[in-house]
């Protein structure tokens, strides 16, 4: 047999190597940019809503992709189903997680486009055309639409200019999140800016009177505009919001439709300050006797609202107390430097027979405020049977009024006191309180006074010790207290028992 020479056979298969080299040139360019099209074509044809997550199988277009070696990247070897779940956590605290996780790698961009849910968080702002890109690719997802506009103080040659921009951007954005309407989950809107008729520009189109303005999925709606200046009363989505469950209202006023209101379980409602005194509480209680079905009412009166510039001829209260049944939390506060009447008219007028906690509450910074009215409150509330605990911050903490309530109130079996105005007097008068109660047989259980500050709780510690064998009183007092021995952290204060 003949073999070739080294020479031809370098020469074989350097032409062997040009052979190759004009294949590849030729056939991997266009080999590489079918598999893209192919890939591209896949993507773009998964029906809407599908998810290979949701369907619990992998498909040929996702066994196409490659994942990166799972050797390498431990998380890689999470189950696409925990992965895309810890996305979607990851979008509810960043709504530009989505975007972050698509430029990971292939594999999680295809992930995160094919997951619906991933996108449903809208927070609105002048990038249109990136939000018109989460409501692609949310597909038949519901939303949660958010919108806030902050305040800002320009100077006056620039304010009318700021003012305009404003007013754009929320109606441009209101005019993209509309198309939407239908799969509204959850709609903030959250506005300081002092603009005039801001909310008339924000809620145009959710006040048509028409099909196209129901929510037929809104479940939590939020609407805050503390500088609002405008007195009018608007009627949102045509009465149409059947799934309504948590409503959040500072400077507004809607019209209290039953078709949207009746099935509320969760009510914050600051007051507009249109309105005040009897009025006010007129209002109010038309509001409660609709939404009947609360569980957890939080009412503010604050200074910062309008002024009071809207009066009524005749103010119809109900002929018989407001009934409440279905209420175990009840939140009064105020930043007032007195308690507003509209709270003693609404406890003349409702009926809480299942409150279980009742929080007190102020926003004044003013530890030398004393309420005035205290007295005609006291004799304002309601029975209240099933009441177990009990919440008292600055001037609402006067021992006089709260030894009156835990008198007649012999379910109360915890108190907390947030106040720095605690003395020797008010304390001892506090303490004879308990004392009453331990005697007859309804004992407090647990005293929390640990935002009274150090000092004031070193004190109700020396009041208490006195009556240590009949109170059997259990103290959560703050950090850094000279405490009983046997005392026990809690939290962040210290639990002694008496």
């Amino acid at each position: 047999m003949q073999f070739a020479s080294g020479k031809s056979h370098r020469h074989g298969s350097h032409s062997g190597r040009k052979v190759l080299d004009a294949l590849k040139l030729r056939w991997l360019p266009r080999m590489n940019r079918d598999s893209r099209n192919n890939a591209r074509h896949d993507i773009s044809t998964c029906p809407n809503g599908y998810s290979p997550v949701q369907q619990g199988s992998t498909s040929s277009q996702s066994q196409r992709l490659s994942r990166p070696c799972p050797h390498r990247r431990p998380i890689t070897r999470l189950p696409d189903e925990l992965l895309v779940h810890i996305f979607i956590l990851a979008a509810q605290d960043d709504v530009m997680a989505p975007l972050t996780v698509t430029h990971i790698c292939r594999y999680w961009r295809y992930l995160a486009r094919q997951t619906a849910a991933l996108w449903r968080r809208v927070a609105l702002d002048s990038r249109l055309r990136l939000w018109n890109y989460y409501f692609h690719l949310s597909k038949a997802c519901t939303l949660d639409i958010e919108l806030r506009l902050l305040s800002h103080t320009p100077s006056r040659t620039r304010r009318r200019d700021a003012m305009l921009a404003n007013m754009s951007t929320v109606e441009l954005s209101m005019h993209l999140a509309t198309r939407h309407i239908q799969r509204w989950r959850s709609l903030s809107l959250q506005l300081s800016a002092n603009v005039p008729y801001l909310w008339n520009t924000a809620l145009v189109a959710c006040c048509v009177p028409d099909k196209s303005a129901h929510a037929p999925a809104l479940r939590e709606l939020r609407l805050v505009h503390p500088f609002n200046d405008d007195t009018k009363e608007f009627m949102l989505f045509d009465g149409h919001a059947p799934h309504l469950s948590r409503v959040t209202l500072c400077g507004i006023r809607l019209i209290w439709l039953p078709s949207l209101f009746q099935d509320l379980t969760y009510l914050d409602y600051t007051h507009h300050g249109f309105t005040k005194g009897r009025e006010a509480a007129a209002e109010l209680l038309y509001m409660l006797e609709v939404s009947c079905r609360l569980r957890e009412l939080r009412l503010v009166f604050s200074m910062t609202g309008g002024r009071a510039s809207l009066v009524f001829d005749n103010i119809a209260f109900p002929s018989s107390p407001v009934q409440l049944p279905c209420l175990t939390y009840l939140k009064l506060s105020t930043d007032a430097s007195d308690i507003p009447s509209a709270f003693i008219y609404i406890l003349e007028h409702i009926s809480l027979p299942s409150l279980n906690s009742l929080s007190l509450c102020t926003k004044c910074d003013n530890d030398h405020v004393s309420f005035s009215r205290l007295r005609h409150v006291r004799r304002a509330i309601p029975p209240l049977p099933a009441l177990t605990r009990v919440t008292a911050e600055g001037p609402w903490a006067d021992t006089s009024f709260l030894s009156s309530l835990l008198r007649e109130l012999i379910g109360v079996h915890r108190l907390t006191l947030a106040s720095q105005r605690l003395d020797e007097g008010s304390l001892r008068i506090l303490v004879q309180a308990l004392y009453a109660r331990a005697i007859a047989g309804s004992p407090l259980r647990v005293l929390d006074v640990g935002q009274c500050g150090t000092f004031r709780a070193r004190e109700i510690v020396d009041a208490v010790e006195r009556y240590q064998e009949v109170l059997r009183l259990e103290l959560i007092l703050p950090r850094g207290t000279c405490q009983a021995d046997g005392a026990e952290l809690a939290g962040g204060c210290v639990t002694s028992t008496y």
